[in-house]
């Protein structure tokens, strides 16, 4: 598989556990996983109990997107990068809650040789912990997919003859 291992995470920082999350839940290698899901569960590891066994009993109601279909097409894995986003309207960090946001950008690889974008979005990620000393954890997820520009289509012009 192309997916790489789960980062270490540092439990005792929020920012650690969150950045880890999100690189966990945004690699994708689409020869092994079956939808982007997959992913998410492999980051069950920096979750909360609750949120780790609501992710395992989620069922999708749809496919899994186009983009997807795209990098399966391709046998595609993709790499992300996360960069921390301090716009100062997350709450203030408590001794046991934190917010943290962050951008994720990657690039998907094909098998085939094919290249494109991976995912983009950002992950407003809570963290909870039971005390001064315990581990942070990821407990709630919010994110916004970038939207994405389409690729210019070829149109027809109407007859403007006057």
């Amino acid at each position: 598989a192309k997916v790489p291992d789960p980062p270490d995470a540092d439990f005792q920082d929020p920012t650690s556990v969150a950045t880890a999350w999100a690189v966990t839940a945004h690699s994708h290698d689409t020869a092994y996983d079956t939808s982007p899901h997959d992913a998410v569960l492999r980051a069950a590891r920096y979750a909360t109990e609750k949120l780790a066994a609501a992710e395992r009993e989620y069922r999708p109601a749809a496919g899994a997107g186009g983009q997807w279909l795209v990098w399966a097409e391709h046998k595609a894995w993709t790499r992300v990068k996360t960069s921390l986003e301090t716009d100062g309207d997350a709450p203030t960090d408590t001794a046991t809650t934190a917010w943290r946001q962050l951008a994720v950008t990657g690039k998907a690889r094909g098998r085939d040789g094919w290249s494109g974008p991976g995912p983009r979005l950002h992950a407003f990620v809570q963290l909870v912990r039971d005390g001064a000393g315990k581990p942070w954890r990821v407990s709630k997820v919010n994110v916004v997919e970038a939207a994405t520009v389409p690729s210019p289509q070829p149109t027809a012009s109407p007859d403007r003859s006057e």
